[in-house]
């Protein structure tokens, strides 16, 4: 090839190689780096935004099955009770108590049982009959409602009995909030927040039963709902999830907030035609340990075709939590669905006339013999509870003898059982008495006696559980107390014991420390002294800004306190009692502060 041909060819590439340099810079070079970086960021999050969906039928609604607790029923003491606002399944206070039901189970297949349940430090063992399945469960402190789960049970169509049954002769402190049998591919998870297991305000919402499940509804305060205690598994982004049902025509205003970092996330309930529907509501970003969520209305929900299931925070990946931010900016406005620091309120412009008294009866100091180390309540309700449901069924025994001698036509016989009816705990007069009567008022009085014995021993059992329990930290004075109590007990007859009214004053005491509640730590500790001035601390140290200045403590109201910086006449808190050791100071959400004992 001569060397003119080689130059031509030469040429040529050049030509081409040119040719394809313009159009890669009019495809990629000419456009600036933000613009690039826009592109990949749509190119990221394009495919994973195809497979969100933020507002869906509920999946846990669908296919859960529930066993109402209106529905069991209750043997050897337990019953249908009240604890913090829900109705519970409790009272599992000897052997043999049990609570029994029968699941309808639509089809054969795999499923999970699962207890919602809270209990005392004191463990409790049961057994758990469910089909042919039998098993043994040893309850676990849990001062919040949480999921025990049971499976995989492979159980067939149709009716399936339950059975909870305890299995000691002791007092147990158990209390069910819901029971449920869950499909396999659906997991038991404490990240699951049900209705059931949320910790009430008062003045907040109810909990009660709506199409066979248990809802939140009747949000008739502004700003009053409840809040869960959880621990977070690991740090980093969780979906917030809500799982209710809406027969309104028009949407409701809620809050989701985390009150550890202020953060809030507004979202609307839109109407769901009855039906149950999971809506994705907002991203947190969470830190491993113990964390409050709280929930509540921004505006009264008072009716009845409304009702929230519950809120469930679901783990994301950092690709995932990128997307479901996308769709949520892209499907709602910021201002309605967002995750941002709640912002604070400014105090109100108000006299200092209105800012309550400074010298009030709450500030005395608190007398010593109303500082009572343990309460009798639980124990006098189930000394109620038995002894009435004992003379129940001899007062039904009685009628139903007094019956046969009014056939008999024995009328002083009638006479002399009627006496005993108006009167079954007074021993009765021979006179006139048949023998039958008797022989009944004899074992009555037998199996009374040995009742109201057993109870006492109960208290006196969990009161030298006590006792052990403050002697391994070494508490002395704690000890010291415990035994005068434990004196006036065993002193005292079981009726002495738990019928005697303790007079109480109607003064609630301030003067002393409170230490905010906190599941493994302490956060902050306020002191009161008797002149009304405060300190505060934050994890042992003295705060920056208001709450590290000097402030008071005043009384606006009836059962209505305030913390007040006179150095910059600001409200810097306000509180009320729960009850004699409890007070709360909200803040997005109940703050409860306990009396710290000295």
């Amino acid at each position: 090839m001569n060397q003119k041909i080689r130059w031509t060819l030469f040429i040529l590439c050049l030509l081409f190689l040119g040719s394809s340099l313009q159009v890669t810079y009019a495809q990629g070079f000419g456009r600036t780096k933000e613009e690039l970086e826009q592109s990949s960021q749509r190119e990221r999050t394009r495919q994973p935004l195809k497979n969100i969906s933020l507002f869906r039928p509920s999946e846990r609604y669908k296919a859960e099955i529930p066993l109402p607790l209106k529905s069991l029923t209750y043997e050897q003491g337990t019953r249908l009770e009240f604890f913090r606002f829900l109705q519970v399944a409790g009272y599992f206070d000897s052997k043999g108590s049990t609570v029994r039901g029968n699941f309808k189970i639509p089809a054969d297949g795999t499923y999970n049982l699962e207890l919602l349940y809270c209990t005392k430090p004191s463990p409790s063992p049961f057994t758990v009959k469910i089909g042919n399945h039998t098993f043994n469960w040893a309850t676990e402190f849990s001062y919040s409602f949480q999921p025990y789960t049971i499976g995989p049970l492979k159980l067939p169509a149709g009716e399936c009995p339950l059975a909870i049954i305890q299995q000691k002769d002791q007092l147990s402190s158990l209390y069910l909030t819901s029971i449920r049998l869950l499909p396999a591919h659906i997991p038991s998870s404490p990240l699951v927040l049900r209705a059931e297991s949320i910790n009430i305000e008062a003045d907040g919402p109810h909990c009660s039963s709506q199409d066979n499940v248990l809802v939140l509804k009747n949000f008739k305060d502004k700003k009053r709902g409840g809040f869960w205690v959880i621990d977070i598994p690991e740090t980093g982004s969780y979906a917030v999830e809500v799982d209710y049902q809406s027969r309104l025509e028009s949407p409701k205003d809620f809050v989701v907030s985390l009150p550890s970092n202020s953060t809030s996330i507004p979202w609307k309930a839109e109407p769901t035609q009855g039906r149950f529907m999971t809506k994705t509501v907002g991203v947190l970003q969470l830190d491993k340990g113990n964390c409050k969520i709280y929930l509540s209305a921004e505006e009264p929900v008072m009716e009845s075709d409304f009702g929230i299931l519950l809120l469930t925070l679901r783990p994301l990946s950092s690709q995932e939590a990128v997307a479901v931010k996308e769709t949520l900016r892209q499907e709602a406005p910021a201002s309605t669905v967002s995750s941002s620091p709640a912002p604070t309120p400014p105090p109100p412009a108000r006299k200092n006339l209105d800012f309550g008294v400074a010298v009030f009866p709450e500030l005395a100091k608190q007398p010593e013999t109303e500082k009572d180390l343990l309460s009798l309540d639980r124990f006098t309700e189930v000394y109620k509870t038995k002894t009435e449901s004992l003379r129940n069924k001899y007062i039904a025994t009685l009628k139903k003898l007094q019956q046969k001698y009014v056939q008999y036509q024995d009328f002083a016989a009638v006479a002399a059982i009627q006496e005993i009816i108006k009167n079954p705990n007074t021993p009765p007069k021979d006179t006139g008495l048949p023998n039958e009567a008797i022989r009944f008022a004899k074992a009555y009085e037998i199996q009374n006696n040995q009742l109201e014995e057993q109870i006492k021993q109960s208290y006196l059992q969990e009161l030298r559980q006590l006792q052990a329990g403050f002697a391994e930290k070494q508490q002395f004075d704690q000890i010291a107390e415990i035994q005068k109590i434990v004196k006036n007990v065993e002193e005292k007859s079981p009726k002495e014991l738990f019928t005697q009214q303790r007079e109480k004053s109607s003064i609630r005491y301030l003067v002393g420390t409170w230490e905010c509640i906190d599941k493994n730590n302490i956060r902050t500790s306020i002191t009161i002294n008797p002149d009304g001035q405060c300190t505060r601390l934050d994890n042992g140290q003295k705060p920056k800004a208001q709450w590290g200045w000097a402030f008071q403590v005043r009384k606006t109201g009836d059962n209505q306190f305030i913390f007040f910086s006179p150095s910059i006449k600001e409200i810097l808190g306000r509180f009320h009692f729960v009850d004699d050791d409890t007070f709360d100071m909200p803040w997005h959400g109940s703050c409860l502060y306990k009396r710290k004992k000295e």
